[in-house]
């Protein structure tokens, strides 16, 4: 599977980096709870000089689930850590 996300948005910063955007997630259409997910995202990291590596990221999604059939309509908030 390849995926390409767009980024609208990106505030670069020398050790810190934030990417913003719209994201949608299908689950299988598979029973009553089951549906989509969509809204905006926010991803932040910091970049290490020495390794070039990125550490410390963190995703929060920030939207709505609704699902297949239209009967639930639920607001979400993801976040890793």
């Amino acid at each position: 599977m390849k995926v390409s996300l767009p980024l609208p948005q990106y505030k670069d910063g020398r050790k810190r980096g934030l990417v913003f955007g719209n994201y949608e997630l299908a689950e299988e259409n598979k029973g009553k709870h089951s549906g989509v997910f969509s809204g905006k995202f926010t991803f932040a990291f910091r970049w290490n000089n020495a390794t070039e590596k990125i550490e410390n990221q963190t995703i929060d999604l920030v939207g709505n689930w609704k699902s297949y059939d239209g009967d639930l309509n639920l607001k979400t908030k993801l976040k890793n850590q």
